[in-house]
């Protein structure tokens, strides 16, 4: 062989490895989006409820028929679910085979699990490692595992060879399809490694690291395409004692961040935590009603964010018709573009997650009405499951509920993004763009 060719074979095997995210057209990615949630679900609607320790299936057909009678008859919303619960030929003994298929929520009503299939998506993405031909390193790999990490976590990802040989050209490895998504909740799928967790403005990155400690990398963002600014009260009792905690706030804003994702909108604390004493007359002893909340919320509206949102936290509210109160309501106030009034929610300081999240998109939307599928942001239905359910209540939003949400008057851009310094080595190795 001439000098010059073994020179040559020299080099190439020592062309270093090149990383990237790729699409399902081969491009690479330099930023990367949250999955279409509703296209990955796999779920039966409502399918029952549960009286007296028996679960029922409703028979769906008389059921809408039903609620439809009584929605032209104009009832309440708690109306028609209390006549619906109330009438037995509704609903029909549920099958031995069904009883452990869905959810039991607070008021007994039970909706499938939902299955998470990723294959649907239209949003996946894959990872690629490219090394050059005869590269002795990877001459007798079948599959090698990168790490992908991001502002939620570490996630290893196998990347398997494609059938060509490494010895006859460049060789590939790649992952399955992956998909990213909006929070811990979704299932992280750790059979096959398909989902990686991430927030709005994560930071995505992918490493492999080879012999002799040399790694290689790559990254992709995590755009924040709006920003919504916050501004939390904590209301003082009479006694003047605080209604929540400023550590209320950092976890509220978490919910609230993981619950609305999906619309990479970051949200934004825009001062500190404000404290409101709740004048003598307005009653706190029998919680909060509805016309009291709108009291406050106007009390209050000077620290509202211009534009943004101003969330107050309070003990005790949102009581129905009898003063009772409700577990999980929180109340929402939005009003017309112009009125010097606030934008406003108030939650209790232990609201579960999503309840925030969806607080906000009622006056984001401006719309008081609830979507009927229950695992929408925008649903009514508070659905309780074990820990370990891999879908709650509120896991998604669809696209056009996502691009009417960005184009909310109530909503910020966000600053340009800061010039990107890419650091050219790693334990003395070129890294990859």
């Amino acid at each position: 062989m001439a000098a010059r060719d073994k020179l040559t074979e020299a080099l190439t095997s020592y062309e270093k490895p090149t990383l990237r995210f790729v699409n399902n057209k081969d491009e690479t990615l330099t930023s990367l989006v949250f999955a279409d949630l509703r296209e990955t679900l796999e779920m039966r609607e409502q399918i029952g409820l549960e009286v007296n320790g028996v679960k029922y299936l409703f028979i769906l057909e008389k059921a809408a028929k039903k609620i439809n009678e009584l929605k032209s008859q104009r009832k309440s919303e708690d109306e028609i679910y209390e006549a619906i619960f109330a009438d037995a030929s509704l609903r029909t003994p549920m099958p031995k085979d069904y009883a452990d298929f869905g959810y039991v929520s607070a008021d007994k009503l039970i909706y499938s699990a939902g299955k998470f299939d990723p294959s649907k998506s239209v949003d996946k993405f894959r990872v690629e490692l490219k090394v050059g031909p005869n590269d002795p390193a990877f001459k007798d790999k079948e599959f090698i595992e990168v790490e992908i990490e991001t502002g939620q976590g570490l996630q290893k990802v196998r990347l398997n060879r494609l059938t060509n040989s490494l010895t006859k050209g460049e060789g590939y490895f790649y992952s399955e399809e992956l998909l990213l998504v909006p929070n811990k909740r979704v299932d992280t799928n750790p059979k096959t490694h398909q989902t990686i967790v991430a927030g709005v403005g994560d930071r995505a990155e992918v490493s492999y690291r080879g012999k002799n400690g040399e790694t290689y990398t790559a990254a992709a963002e995590v755009p924040i395409k709006k920003v919504l600014p916050l501004q939390f009260v904590i209301l003082l009792d009479h006694d003047g004692k605080p209604m929540g905690t400023e550590k209320d706030v950092k976890k509220q804003i978490a919910f609230a961040q993981d619950g609305l994702n999906q619309t990479h909108t970051q949200m934004k604390n825009v001062g500190d935590v404000k404290y409101f004493q709740v004048p003598d007359s307005i009653d706190l002893k029998d919680g909060l009603d509805e016309a009291e909340m709108d009291s406050i919320v106007r009390l209050t509206s000077h620290y509202a964010p211009q534009p943004g949102i101003m969330v107050i936290i309070a003990k005790d509210i949102g009581l129905a018709q009898g003063r009772t109160p409700r577990d999980g309501r929180s109340f929402a106030k939005t009003e017309e573009p112009g009125s010097p009034a606030a934008h406003a929610v108030i939650i209790r300081p232990d609201s579960t997650p999503f309840t925030l999240a969806h607080e906000l998109g009622h006056v984001i939307f401006k719309n008081g009405e609830h979507h009927d599928f229950p695992l929408h942001l925008m649903t009514q239905v508070v659905i309780k499951g074990d820990k370990n359910d891999i879908f709650h209540t509120a896991q998604y939003l669809s696209r056009e509920d996502i691009d009417n949400f960005q184009k909310s008057d109530v909503l910020v851009d966000p600053p340009p993004p800061a010039p990107s310094i890419t650091t050219g080595y790693r334990g003395g190795v070129s890294l990859s763009p």
